[in-house]
């Protein structure tokens, strides 16, 4: 299916209107429909329902195409992203001895106090805005809908508190299927229209109506037309059989709306797959010649479920009690008692089950190696140490980078921008979001016996500090106050075996039964003893 961008002038954005909208959402077509088979790929929802609804005629599937794209959301963007300050830190990525990435950050130096601080300041409001809309959760989301429709929206708009009235910033991920964003012929290809088409049900009426969605430089409008839905190369949505072309409602966004969109421009950020794919795309032939051997291979059993039995050398019954006689022997007991010379056989259908496993195979083979994923079925692969899992989900690392850049750059010039733009406004500040940057961490699964194994060894090594140890360790969040406990524990440790000493030497001296040779050991202790408290204090001052 051949899809090409659609670009547009902003002079030309100016002329869209009531009149003209449906008309250019219909060229769009090619687009949403390949989003929508793409979505069905990856949900199967009809099949799902022939399923529930009848027991006889169903497809049987394998929901491959979920299955991988769920993997690569987890395994891309399942770790929340860390945003800091370019300007006050820097970032170093290491990889974990157990799995998986990780990322230390280090303070610069040479920053002035004044601009620390209100960069700080910066970054713990705009990391509360990120808190207040669950951002984890929202960019799974958003990872999710980039891997199956090549692309994903995101739209940013304000709220009133409902209690005090301040001014609540929000951003949500919108559904492909039911957008489009147009772009000018620049080489930035900059947003000049976003139009949204979506179907609801009049609820006074019944009756079916599209509300259509325009944002472009200076408009926010709405357009509800009556109608049914358009098929490719029909009518247009919202043309009912009056020929009626005009809408039945029109309106303009509300005031907040519009003076956000005259502040920061259409607020719909645009996340984009690396090269305009789905991930599991270019699969879904493979991926249906599956499912049609399974489905084949389903009709087979049902076919000899319903084998024809057939009689050799046994007479139909000329009575009704001799034909009662043989359905009930068939049906209750699966059988029939016949005379030395009758033979009974079943007339079912060769099914070369080794041919189909040895296709099956091949093309579960084909698949997961495209996807980059393991298959997680076979057992030989059940039980590993996870270095060999690490590397299990390789394949699909290419495409991830690619996604890690894209979003990297939707995450700030997009969503950032806008919203150190609006917080500017309602702060009376000149926060530059161009300071922010965004590392992102891979989620794989770690072992702490072989994380354990790594610091038993590089401690007795003894070639980096404990901090640079600890800094390739998942479970430790954070390494500077992880040694600060350790040496804290250790400084308790040395006192409490400071004051036994202490005790135990008065005790020998005051028996007089101690010998000199356990006088002079008992004062060794306390000597030993005192200097592990000095050298201890010397460590945490």
């Amino acid at each position: 299916m051949a899809m090409t961008d659609i670009v547009m002038s902003r002079e030309d954005a100016a002329k869209i209107d009531a009149t003209n909208i449906r008309q250019l959402w219909y060229r769009f077509t090619d687009t949403i429909q390949h989003r929508e088979l793409l979505w069905n790929q990856y949900e199967k929802e009809s099949e799902t329902q022939s399923a529930l609804l009848s027991t006889d005629d169903f497809t049987v599937f394998a929901p491959i195409a979920r299955y991988a794209t769920n993997i690569a959301a987890g395994y891309f963007i399942g770790k929340p992203c860390k945003y800091y300050s370019r300007i006050t830190q820097t970032a170093k990525s290491t990889e974990l001895p157990g799995g998986g990435k990780r990322v230390a950050f280090e303070d610069r130096t040479d920053i002035e106090p004044e601009s620390r601080k209100e960069i700080e300041a910066y970054l713990k409001v705009y990391r509360a805005v990120l808190r207040r809309n669950h951002e984890d959760d929202e960019n799974m989301e958003l990872a999710r809908n980039a891997l199956i429709h090549r692309v994903a929206y995101e739209r940013v708009y304000t709220v009133a508190d409902s209690e005090t009235g301040a001014t609540e910033i929000r951003f949500k991920s919108i559904d492909p299927k039911k957008c489009v964003l147009i772009k000018d012929s620049s080489i930035e290809r900059n947003p000049v229209a976003f139009i949204g088409c979506e179907q609801f049900v009049d609820p006074f009426t019944s009756q079916s109506a599209y509300r259509y969605e325009l944002i472009t430089k200076d408009r926010h409008k709405f357009y509800e037309f009556r109608g049914e839905t358009s098929q490719a190369g029909g009518v247009p949505h919202g043309t009912n059989n009056d020929g009626d072309m005009q809408p039945f409602a029109s309106y303009d966004a509300d005031e907040g709306t519009l003076n956000l969109e005259k502040l920061v421009g259409i607020p719909i950020i645009e996340y984009k797959m690396p090269e305009n794919k789905g991930f599991f795309e270019d699969c879904v032939p493979l991926m249906n010649a599956r499912d049609a051997l399974l489905q084949n291979l389903r009709n087979t059993f049902k076919y000899n479920d319903e084998a024809i039995l057939m009689l050799i050398g046994y007479s139909k019954p000329t009575d009704d009690k001799g034909m009662e006689e043989l359905r009930t022997g068939i049906e209750k007991f699966k059988m029939l008692f016949l005379g030395e010379d009758n033979k009974v056989q079943w007339l079912l259908k060769d099914l070369p089950i080794d041919s189909i496993v040895g296709y099956y195979n091949i093309l579960s083979q084909d698949i997961f190696a495209m996807l980059g994923i393991k298959n997680p079925v076979k057992q030989s692969e059940v039980y590993q140490n996870i270095t060999t899992v690490r590397y299990q989900n390789y394949g699909m690392e290419n495409t991830i980078i690619g996604m890690e850049r894209t979003f990297e750059r939707s995450l700030l010039e997009g969503r950032a921008q806008i919203i150190t733009k609006v917080l500017n406004f309602i702060n009376k500040k000149k926060w530059d979001w161009e300071y922010l940057d965004v590392a992102f961490e891979r989620n794989l699964p770690t072992s702490r016996i072989e994380e354990a194994q790594f610091i038993a060894q590089m401690k007795a090594a003894d070639v980096v500090a404990d901090e640079d140890i600890l800094d390739q360790v998942s479970f430790i969040e954070d390494t500077d106050a992880a040694v600060a406990r350790k040496r804290e524990q250790d400084r308790r440790a040395a006192l409490e075996q400071a004051k036994m000493a202490v005790k135990a030497a008065s005790e020998r001296k005051a028996d007089p039964n101690a010998t000199l040779e356990e006088d002079v050991t008992n004062d060794r202790r306390l000597d030993d003893a005192d200097e592990r408290v000095r050298e201890s204090r010397q460590k945490n001052r």
